[in-house]
């Protein structure tokens, strides 16, 4: 075995063992409930989860204790399923530097020096790509660039498909892309009109984040095959009400997939509030006074 090698299972081991002791702490901010607001253990979401095909866990991105918790529900969906893993956090043009980091042909010195990562990834995300890495598992950059969604939301999705050449097509849901302006939770935004405040076309804004979700669904669809459980990670707004990627799963797909949803929402305290109900299979309840990663 590479010294290299070692190196890198001793550290992983101690990752582990440092998760495992910090799950137990980050309990105390979260609790789980079903669809109906009934609470539950974590190991009946697990146990239900094990039965179907995609998973989208929306997530609060700076939240410490729920990516706490987004690590051990996927170790022990690993032990019973083939699992594929992606993020909105990784965008598609970075997919190539992300195999080679979860193959160990990088370190992760080159992965943050040539990889386009959020603040927070090394401390929130990088323990799940590890955990890819060390189980050999495949990681999906599931995400448009930025650099396209900004293009789409300060000008229109139909400038950018008029100037998309066809290495940018790659990165990108397939044009001609439609708005569906009925579809959740797209309606709402819609309605509240939230772009006038800031001079801005909702609409647009909207479009973008629904090429945004129909790019993570395309990804996901391209990456899954039957027997396997894709479990991807995004922002609630992403997945709530089995909407945004839901939605689009289900437009791309030729046939009925089993998706399961969570739903993460923040309060003041872990009671469960009747709004929350149905938006997810799971509403997972955070005390937004639990550790902030920013």
């Amino acid at each position: 075995m590479s010294k290299m090698k070692l190196r890198f299972q001793i550290g992983f081991t101690a990752l582990l063992f440092l998760f495992c002791s910090n799950f137990l702490r980050a309990q105390e901010y979260f609790a789980i409930y079903n669809a109906k607001g009934k609470p539950v253990k974590c190991s009946v979401l697990v146990e239900s989860f094990n039965l179907k095909e995609i998973v989208l866990f929306g997530e609060l991105h700076n939240d410490s204790s729920l990516h706490v918790l987004e690590l051990e529900i996927t170790k022990k969906l690993a032990e019973k399923n083939d699992v594929v893993l992606g993020a909105e956090m990784l965008e598609r043009h970075d997919q190539a530097i992300i195999d080679e980091y979860v193959q160990g042909i990088i370190d992760t010195t080159t992965l943050f020096k040539e990889a386009s990562l959020w603040p927070n990834f090394k401390t929130d995300y990088l323990p799940l790509v590890d955990l890819a890495r060390s189980q050999k598992r495949t990681f999906v950059a599931t995400n448009i660039p930025r650099s396209l969604a900004k293009v789409a939301a300060f000008k229109s999705v139909e400038h950018l498909d008029s100037i998309a050449t066809d290495s940018i097509k790659d990165l990108v849901a397939p044009f001609p892309f439609e708005l569906p302006e009925k579809a959740k939770p797209y309606k709402a935004l819609i309605k509240s009109d939230f772009g006038a405040s800031h001079g801005m076309d909702t609409k647009k804004i909207v479009a973008a984040q629904a090429l945004k979700d129909a790019t993570m669904a395309e990804s996901i669809l391209k990456n899954w095959e039957k027997g396997q459980l894709f479990i991807h990670y995004n922002g609630d707004f992403h997945s709530i009400h089995h909407g945004g990627i839901g939605h689009w799963l289900r437009a791309y797909s030729n046939e009925k997939l089993d998706i399961g949803v969570i739903s993460a929402v923040e309060s003041k305290t872990l009671d469960f509030d009747k709004e929350w109900k149905k938006q997810g299979d799971f509403i997972i309840v955070v005390l937004d006074s639990a550790p902030k990663s920013y």
